[in-house]
């Protein structure tokens, strides 16, 4: 084999496998989930903590007919974090687009699993904590899940699940992917304050009890939001940090050195 064919081989080698590493997170050919517009039937859950704390409640229904996705949890471990954030993340700032999400741990151990998502929780301090799944460890019979997957995202709209995504190799960069995956079922959020607050007039609950639920969890949001700003920018000048501290003339010097004047030129000495 001559040296150019050797080398483009080698080159194409390598492309490939730099494509298959960018896959991240739905590379390896798994896949899991229903066919694209099977309707979402029951996934029942419980909480330990967070909007739903002490009781058992449906995923399902709580998406109801609008935009949501389910995050099912094969594997609990440090490298599903990523998601699990980034999909907390997203459903507070696409909310105002009637998205709503659920991160459910499957298990056939209740009460084990109650108890890590306790500590799990504790720490990844989430706004709608991971809750545990009642329906073993395979999930809701329909959805047919893939055990061998660290996580099964499933993309909800209109009842339906119209995207199926199996997780494996988790990374940061997969938080960029997720959000996109949000955006084909819900579209982008706009950009422009003016096309934004149009948005917001348009999405508001004319229900009382749901607006007064609303403004409570945007107002805990903004607050955790200032949080983060302050931690995030402290010590910046422009943001009010501590600046170091100029030296200033001593009084009555006008800012000129002896023997100068006000630009620092030095003046000739007066003869006797």
């Amino acid at each position: 084999m001559n040296y150019w064919r050797q080398k483009l081989m080698w080159r194409g080698g390598l492309s490939v496998l730099t494509f298959a590493l960018t896959l991240g997170a739905s590379a390896q050919g798994l896949r899991t989930g229903p066919p694209d517009g099977t309707a979402l039937t029951s996934v029942r859950a419980y909480a330990n903590s967070g909007p739903y704390s002490g009781r058992e409640f449906d995923a399902a229904k709580e998406i109801g007919s609008g935009h949501g996705a389910l995050l099912f949890v094969h594997q609990l471990t440090r490298n599903g974090i990523p998601t699990i954030r980034a999909l907390d993340d997203f459903a507070a700032q696409y909310g105002i687009m009637d998205f709503k999400s659920f991160t459910v741990l499957l298990t056939g151990d209740r009460t084990a699993a109650e108890n890590r998502i306790k500590a799990a929780n504790g720490s990844l301090k989430l706004r709608n904590p991971v809750a545990v799944g009642l329906d073993g460890p395979e999930g809701p019979g329909n959805l047919a899940l893939n055990r061998k997957c660290v996580q099964s995202l499933l993309l909800i709209r209109g009842g339906k699940v119209v995207k199926s995504v199996a997780l494996i190799d988790i990374a940061d960069e997969d938080r960029k992917r997720i959000r996109l995956w949000i955006e084909e079922v819900t579209g982008p959020l706009p950009v422009e304050p003016g096309d934004y607050a149009k948005l917001v007039e348009k999405n508001l609950p004319s229900d009382p009890a749901a607006l007064r639920d609303l403004v409570r969890a945007q107002s805990i949001e903004l607050h955790r939001v200032n949080g983060e700003l302050e931690v995030a920018t402290k010590g910046i000048p422009k943001y009010g940090g501590r600046q170091p501290a100029m030296k200033r003339p001593s009084p009555g010097s006008d800012g000129a050195a002896k023997g100068q004047d006000k630009k620092g030129t030095r003046q000739p000495e007066a003869r006797p």
